[in-house]
């Protein structure tokens, strides 16, 4: 085990119960879907990786992840509510928001905000990706994989992603303690999560001002068809509204192909 992060401060000061910690690992969502098949694995528990291999995005999307990265799972039982799978678009959002509100915190930066349906951008470049996965048996276990870009530098990156993602070493100009960094996410995550599961609607006022793409023109990839429209914004069930030409249509599940009339580069 790595000692990179420090477990004690994570379990003192968050919610977790139980870790792992691994240099090394494919995925930590496969990780944590694993372990959640074990009714005595003791939650809320962590995955938490220094280098992810094989991290899994959207659909049949990658992740791409390196050293410097934050890369962990989050194993969730009812600590925080019932959660269904009907509520996806609202777990993802809420969760992104918690991720805004500890990047914010970490950086004194306002610019942050939330590209539907998972991903977070600094400006127009991707910062964090959200992958939330969904045990139904042999008992409800939700698992949200993040991937945040903390101390990896994007001069790293393959080259398509250099234009188009960033991290908070980029921001700021220096590294930050992974961490502290850490315990500012769990901490927010925690409470937005709180947040959801009693019906606030403040929550949904956050993320429905942090959307990127509200009065953009936007394209979407919804299965084998496309859909384009002005989007107004994120409603309170987590839905993109989409202004077309048969009226506004609520999209609840979709991949974002074009902002403006622009092509984006798959960014996992």
């Amino acid at each position: 085990m790595t000692t990179f992060f420090d477990s004690t401060q994570i379990v003192n000061e968050t919610l977790i119960q139980d870790l792992e910690i691994h240099e090394t690992i494919p995925s930590t969502n496969t990780r944590a879907l694993k372990l959640a098949q074990d009714e005595e694995t003791t939650l809320p528990l962590l995955v938490l990786t220094e280098h992810q291999t094989a991290g899994r995005g959207r659909g049949t999307n990658t992740w791409w992840s390196t050293s410097g990265s934050l890369t962990f799972s989050l194993l969730l039982g009812h600590e925080l509510g019932t959660f269904e799978k009907e509520s996806w678009p609202s777990i993802a959002l809420a969760a992104a928001v918690g991720i805004c509100d500890a990047l914010q915190a970490l950086t004194s930066d306002s610019r942050f905000n939330i590209r539907w349906p998972n991903d977070i951008c600094y400006g127009e470049r991707k910062i964090c990706g959200i992958l939330p996965e969904l045990q139904t048996q042999p008992f409800p276990r939700l698992v949200l994989g993040i991937g945040i870009n903390l101390n990896n530098s994007t001069k790293g990156a393959p080259g398509p992603l250099k234009a188009t993602a960033t991290s908070i070493a980029d921001i700021l100009g220096h590294s930050t303690n992974p961490t502290d960094a850490l315990v500012h996410v769990l901490k927010r995550l925690e409470s937005r999560l709180q947040q959801l599961q009693t019906h606030d609607a403040a929550l949904a006022r956050v993320w429905h001002e942090r959307c990127l793409l509200r009065e953009r023109t936007v394209r979407l990839q919804i299965g084998e068809n496309h859909l384009e429209g002005l989007c107004k914004g994120i409603d309170r069930t987590g839905a993109l509204c989409l202004q077309t030409e048969q009226g506004i249509q609520q999209i609840y599940a979709g991949t974002i192909s074009a902002i403006d009339g622009e092509f984006l580069v798959r960014l996992t």
